[in-house]
């Protein structure tokens, strides 16, 4: 379409030149800039897709958006060895815990209300230990993308609210994609249950000022992608294998893939 207008323009242009002489020719040539850059402007515009047509993102965070940077871990374990003690037996309680299906907490907060001694310096040190991520290699180029080609992009996450704290800070140049987030800590949920997916819709509609027409969740758990589109049929969901770098590339390819069928325009990023 671009290269037709530009085509248009330049035969426009040598028309007008060959019917027009004398001081007649530079009206005549700028007339004919203004109406050319019309041209390219309209085809540009309509190019554009209305944001509110597109499906918007849901991203979860561990193991899709960041990734797990033990060496984070262990500066801070080393840094206080008492309370790097205290936090590690309160971490293979919390394990045994959650593989019985005894607990719905996340490890900070199990961590730290269990914790008979309520120090503040102890429950900063967990938030630090178990925010020990970092960006998954490409993401902040590939939401990057997704956003420059028009989507909403909302984190959708059990993270604690003080570890979500800690790595928007520490991350601002990843955390700055979002349009907005879901946490379903705040609400007293986890992605479990069925009325997470149902406060997910909520909280972006509110967000964004209308109910969009399809959420996409991205995440690395198979239970939380089939369980969203069992919740809700605004709900489609790709998984993220992030187990090797090749499956994490085959992930986005599989989202971009879907994210293809409701805006064409993506193949050129």
């Amino acid at each position: 379409m671009l290269y037709y207008t530009h085509k248009r323009g330049y035969f426009m242009l040598k028309t007008i030149f060959k019917a027009t002489s004398g001081p007649f020719l530079g009206l005549a040539v700028i007339m004919t800039v203004i109406t050319f850059n019309n041209l390219i402007l309209a085809s540009e515009n309509s190019a554009k897709f209305d944001s509110t047509e597109l499906p918007v993102l849901a991203i979860d965070l561990h193991d899709t958006a960041l990734e797990r940077d033990s060496t984070v871990a262990i500066k801070e374990i080393l840094k206080a060895p008492a309370h790097g003690f205290r936090f590690i037996k309160g971490a293979i309680k919390y394990k045994k815990a959650k593989n019985k299906g005894q607990t719905e907490a996340n490890i900070e907060d199990y961590v730290i209300d269990r914790a008979k001694n309520k120090d503040p310096e102890f429950a900063k040190m967990v938030a630090k230990t178990v925010s020990c991520f970092k960006p998954m290699p490409g993401m902040i180029g590939f939401l990057s993308k997704l956003k420059q080609a028009g989507y909403k992009i909302f984190v959708f996450s059990n993270i604690g609210p003080k570890s979500y704290a800690i790595l928007s800070q520490e991350y601002p140049e990843l955390f700055n994609l979002f349009d907005g987030k879901v946490i379903v800590k705040q609400n007293g949920l986890t992605k479990d249950h069925p009325a997470a997916y149902k406060f997910c819709i909520q909280e972006i509609t509110k967000n964004l000022g209308y109910i969009p027409k399809k959420i996409i969740l991205f995440d690395d758990l198979q239970n939380n992608c089939d369980l969203a589109k069992q919740t809700d049929p605004i709900f489609d969901a790709v998984l993220c294998q992030s187990n090797s770098r090749k499956n994490l590339l085959k992930s986005r390819e599989n989202l971009l893939s879907l994210l293809e069928n409701y805006n064409p325009k993506l193949k050129l990023l």
